[in-house]
């Protein structure tokens, strides 16, 4: 059976609490709450009634929810307008919609040529640093 875009292959709903390591392929929706660390996939979607105290490691992030720690996308990081973000971003692409609560740094690499370039924001100073 062929994969649909877009499936979700693991889920986690609203009335579930988890504490550790979480590793999983593919697409992972977490509704509920959870703490420890979260590795893997391709993408993981942190639902609007989600609260995460984690490090999360995945291809692309999308955050609705309340999320403390750090996070780092290979490929982007979405910051929706319900969400509040208390933590640390590594990644190449950042959206931030407005009305969304964003504390924290952010590290976002780019490919120039064949030179890998960094930049650090920092919200709350308000300065940007290139490396």
């Amino acid at each position: 059976m062929e994969k649909k875009e877009g499936a979700v292959d693991s889920f986690l709903g609203d009335k579930s609490r988890l504490e550790g390591t979480l590793t999983f392929n593919g697409t992972l929706t977490l509704l509920g709450r959870f703490k420890g660390k979260i590795e893997g996939g391709e993408e993981v979607v942190l639902g609007a009634s989600s609260e995460s105290e984690a490090d999360i490691e995945a291809g692309h992030v999308a955050v609705y929810g309340k999320v403390t720690g750090g996070i780092k996308a290979d490929r982007g990081i979405e910051i929706y307008d319900s969400a509040e973000v208390d933590a640390d971003l590594v990644t190449p692409s950042l959206i931030i919609q407005e009305g969304a609560v964003f504390d924290g740094k952010c590290s976002m690499k780019r490919l120039r040529g064949r030179q890998a370039k960094e930049k650090t924001v920092d919200l709350k100073e308000g300065w940007i640093q290139s490396e």
